[in-house]
């Protein structure tokens, strides 16, 4: 069975010894290290372990699945970055519009018998164009 990280642990446990080391580090049997080297999936939460005691870059085996409580953290770090972002392109929006609004005047004010239009929306142009 091949599971996301499966390729490195096999890759890191080629080594002679690599997985009697490694059940000794993590207190396992080495028997079921040799299972997780021909493909078993070892358990999610003990991946940084597993990742530490063979030097590993974190998240090489993959990420661990995380409690409800930190998916909700996480989810509400997300909304919070979200409407951070969405608060600064609406005052983007009101500052162009009022740049926007100020032009028009400032034409109208100087050449009062131009006529300024509207920028036809995508939609209008399409429908003009059939």
């Amino acid at each position: 069975m091949n599971w996301q990280g499966s390729h490195h642990l096999e890759r890191a446990l080629r080594p002679r010894g690599a997985a009697a080391r490694l059940a000794l580090a993590l207190g396992k049997n080495q028997a079921t290290v040799s299972r997780w080297a021909r493909g078993t999936q070892p358990d999610p939460a003990l991946w940084p372990a597993i990742e530490d005691a063979l030097g590993l870059e974190r998240g090489t085996l993959g990420e661990p699945p995380m409690s409800p409580g930190a998916q909700l953290d996480a989810l509400e770090r997300r909304v919070s970055v979200l409407t951070d972002g969405l608060d600064r392109l609406a005052k983007s929006v009101a500052e162009l519009v009022a740049i926007t609004e100020k032009i028009v005047r400032n034409m109208k004010d100087h050449e009062p018998n131009t006529r300024v239009e509207a920028i036809p929306s995508q939609s209008q142009r399409r429908r003009a164009a059939h």
